[in-house]
């Protein structure tokens, strides 16, 4: 567990130097919205495993994603994620703009049943496609794999049962579509 955490400080750290470097490098430049379609921000849904509300904005030629939803279609709870995408291509391939990105992200939640309570936190890592159209949407597609670990607790034939640890999150290659409303 003591790696786990020493590998993601040390990818979290490396991903905020390289962005401000980044931001150092250009500093005699204007910064250019990265959406220059329809605005640096988008709001609306993220459909896969679960569904959820998802936001983006736009920092430089960069964004940051924020996302609260269920943890999946027959579970109850619910988790909370943030991302911080880098930008790797915008193809020219159509009138809209192509946007292929990929970064790191910490991911919050909890789920409940009868019985059963767990907290959950954990590293993702998001990669994707999206497409912005001459008018205000987007539509994306990405895979989100997470690893992490659960604590809680679990009721079993009334006795109460501590569980947790370290998980891999297999589910979250399940790919996933976004629609939002650009702003």
């Amino acid at each position: 567990m003591k790696r786990f955490i020493l590998i993601a400080a040390l990818a979290l750290s490396t991903a905020f130097v390289a962005v401000a470097a980044d931001g150092e490098s250009n500093a005699s430049e204007p910064i250019k919205a990265h959406f220059t379609n329809n605005g640096p921000r988008a709001i609306g849904a993220r459909f896969g495993w679960g569904a959820e509300v998802s936001y983006q904005h736009n920092l430089g030629k960069n964004f940051v994603e924020a996302d609260l939803g269920t943890p999946g279609w027959n579970a109850l709870g619910v988790q909370a994620t943030a991302t911080y995408n880098f930008v790797v291509a915008q193809p020219q391939w159509t009138p809209g703009t192509w946007t292929v990105y990929a970064g790191p992200g910490l991911q919050l939640g909890s789920s409940f049943g009868v019985g059963v309570f767990a907290m959950n936190v954990g590293v993702v890592g998001q990669a994707g496609l999206s497409y912005r159209f001459e008018f205000p949407l987007e539509l994306s597609v990405d895979l989100r794999p997470a690893l992490g670990g659960a604590f809680g607790s679990a009721t079993v034939e009334g006795e109460k049962i501590p569980y947790g640890g370290f998980y891999f999150n297999y589910l979250g290659f399940i790919p996933c579509l976004g629609v939002r409303y650009a702003f």
